[in-house]
């Protein structure tokens, strides 16, 4: 088996639409989540210090590959893919480039004093969108 060269929500690339008939995309996909700051209640004393308060951190050393879709969900909100997001004061670190390709995603959220750091290209674009009815009103495609 060859090592993987990129991270991706899919194996191959995939069409994303908002018609779940023809769907192919996961929905609501996340890649890289990193939340909170290390709690040492259950860590052994003598690493406890270490890494108090420090922020959860996840480092991404390949290209990341998205290709996820948005769908309203029951409440009528818009349910997006998020490829990268760090919340709380977590942190994501990604070093080669970053492409989101599903209708509607959303490349890098921070929040609530989170981080993301994406020293690479960042690419986003309605690539895997279908080109149907349904998918069209949520891109930037015109046919």
């Amino acid at each position: 088996m060859q090592p993987k060269t990129e991270i991706r929500d899919a194996a191959t690339d995939v069409t994303s639409s908002y018609d779940d008939t023809v769907n192919q995309a996961a929905t609501g996909t996340v890649v890289a989540y990193s939340t909170g700051v290390w709690n040492n209640t259950n860590m052994p004393w003598w690493n406890s210090s270490r890494f108090s308060n420090k922020p959860s951190e996840i480092n991404l050393y390949k290209p990341v590959v998205m290709t996820g879709r948005a769908k309203l969900d029951s409440s009528n909100k818009l349910n997006r893919s998020v490829a990268l997001i760090g919340d709380s004061k977590g942190v994501v670190n990604a070093e080669k480039k970053v492409t989101a390709l599903g209708y509607s995603s959303i490349v890098a959220l921070a929040q609530n004093n989170g981080v993301v750091n994406a020293k690479g290209d960042i690419v986003a674009k309605d690539g895997a969108a279908a080109h149907d009815d349904a998918t069209r009103v949520f891109t930037y495609i015109i046919i």
